[in-house]
């Protein structure tokens, strides 16, 4: 006969709906929120990651407002706003950087590398406009 294994039952408080990792990006919101509330400090810590490397957790969700849902606080608009222009500004020039591999003609590429530079560079204008001077982030595409 096989011993029958110790049954146990988590407190409400921790209940998940998924079982991945406690700040997953297929987590949902409400899951997101309570990881945040059980780990304030990994929490905490991808908030920085995510500032750090200009983009954001999940393209709707940034771990600022993930936190500060936790907290149970309004989120610091400001940075937020800047976060998310610079989350556009990184990716946009990702996509720069890789448009010499995907452009068929050297009229496309020039149109295209063109359209990119003037997005860049007013995204640096409103990131300049909160003070942000892109210290994180290269802007040397646009020169």
């Amino acid at each position: 006969m096989t011993p029958a294994l110790p049954r146990f039952r988590l407190p409400i408080s921790v209940v998940r709906k998924s079982l991945s990792c406690s700040l997953c990006v297929l987590a949902s919101r409400a899951d997101l929120v309570r990881a945040c509330q059980l780990r304030p400090e990994l929490a905490t810590t991808y908030a920085d990651v995510e500032w750090e490397i200009g983009d954001v957790f999940k393209p709707d969700l940034s771990m600022l407002e993930l936190i500060a849902l936790a907290e149970g606080r309004a989120v610091d608009n400001d940075r937020l706003i800047l976060l998310r222009l610079r989350t556009n500004h990184n990716r946009t020039a990702r996509r720069l950087r890789t448009l010499a591999k995907k452009a068929v003609t050297v009229a496309d590429y020039l149109d295209k590398a063109g359209r990119l530079q003037r997005i860049l560079l007013d995204l640096q204008t409103r990131m300049r406009a909160l003070g942000y001077d892109g210290a994180h982030d290269d802007w040397s595409l646009t020169s």
